[in-house]
């Protein structure tokens, strides 16, 4: 079993985990539903990052980002999300400067040209939507 997550982990780009129900690894599940991100798949998606997985890097800097199954750490979310960015990958970029703007506050100096880019994208994905939410709320509303 442990291998056919492993595998879903490769496949998919993320753990899927949750559907687990071998006795081996219950005890990290309650009822099936993730309470505690496994060590051992955490430590699998950081040796993947670390050798140049783009979604492994993705995906810990959102879980170090949301605090969803592992505590919140925002040096390790910019740590992924930064090797992410530098490869190019524009979702990143973008929760580089959401982070920037959580803990810095918005700068019409640093910030405006990229939220005023932001809102040109067309067409408008999901996740660049979300962004622009979040810098909404972030700013009181209006930009």
């Amino acid at each position: 079993m442990k291998k056919l997550i492993i595998l879903s982990c490769i496949v998919f780009g993320q753990s899927t985990a949750t559907y687990a129900t071998n006795t081996e690894i219950n005890d990290d599940y309650t009822n099936n539903v993730v309470t505690e991100y496994p060590e051992s798949v955490l430590r699998f998606h950081k040796k993947m990052a670390e050798n140049g997985s783009l979604s492994a890097q993705k995906l810990l800097g959102n879980l170090y980002l949301s605090g969803n199954e592992i505590p919140v750490d925002l040096n390790e979310s910019i740590k992924w999300f930064t090797m992410a960015a530098d490869t190019g990958d524009f979702d990143s970029i973008n929760q580089l400067m959401l982070i920037d703007i959580m803990v810095n506050g918005f700068s019409n100096d640093v910030h405006s040209g990229w939220y005023k880019k932001l809102q040109n994208i067309k067409p408008l994905t999901s996740s660049t939507s979300q962004i622009l939410q979040n810098v909404k709320k972030l700013k009181g509303g209006g930009v």
